[in-house]
């Protein structure tokens, strides 16, 4: 257990995207919250829900809209990119986005830009993501959940599978040393993380 947290110590100072595996209540948004702290990020924690978006307005509420973007923009709209600034934001349940946002959402962690709808020009990526899925992205697949190419993009990148209590974490965020797991901590934990890849 007590490798387990330092690797997420580790990781957290990474610039690349993170994986988080696990089912609703293991604790991904208690991790996620915890590479945040300890990374030292700019700006806020942000967590978000693929399951909290319209179908019909995925791309708007992911990387905003200018005014007149589409019937009943009367105004500018900020994205959850836009919306997480120099911070982290927190996409759980990722394999509930339409291909065609998830395949949008990759084009910008490419480019390191994204254009919101109707804008004249891209805006910088400044948060770090951390992505949140319910199963392997091998299994999700095999569903039809994700798009083909997804688990060969996401194979070199850093990815946790974890179930974790809050005060677990919260705890052990404390200790001096990195690698003491919180005394007391009986929740299960397993990590599987490919080495950190250089920044951008």
């Amino acid at each position: 257990m007590a490798s387990v947290y330092a690797l997420i110590h580790r990781y957290a100072r990474a610039h690349t995207p993170l994986l988080l595996v696990g089912a609703t209540g293991t604790g991904k948004t208690t991790v996620a919250e915890l590479v945040h702290a300890l990374g030292g990020r700019a700006g806020p924690f942000v967590a978000h829900t693929a399951r909290e978006l319209d179908p019909n307005l995925e791309r708007s509420q992911l990387f905003g809209h200018e005014r007149g973007a589409f019937t009943g923009a009367g105004e500018r709209h900020v994205g959850w990119l836009e919306e997480a600034g120099a911070g982290t934001l927190l996409l759980d349940d990722f394999h509930h986005l339409r291909r065609g946002s998830q395949m949008a959402l990759l084009r910008a962690l490419d480019r390191g830009a994204f254009r919101p709808l109707n804008a004249r020009r891209d805006l910088a990526m400044r948060c770090r993501l951390i992505v949140g899925l319910e199963d392997r992205p091998e299994a999700l697949l095999g569903r039809g959940r994700l798009m083909a190419e997804l688990p060969y993009r996401w194979s070199g990148r850093s990815a946790i599978s974890a179930a974790i209590s809050s005060t677990a974490a919260r705890s052990w965020a404390t200790q001096t040393s990195p690698t003491k797991a919180p005394a007391g901590s009986s929740a299960p934990i397993s990590a599987c993380m490919a080495p950190p890849t250089s920044s951008r």
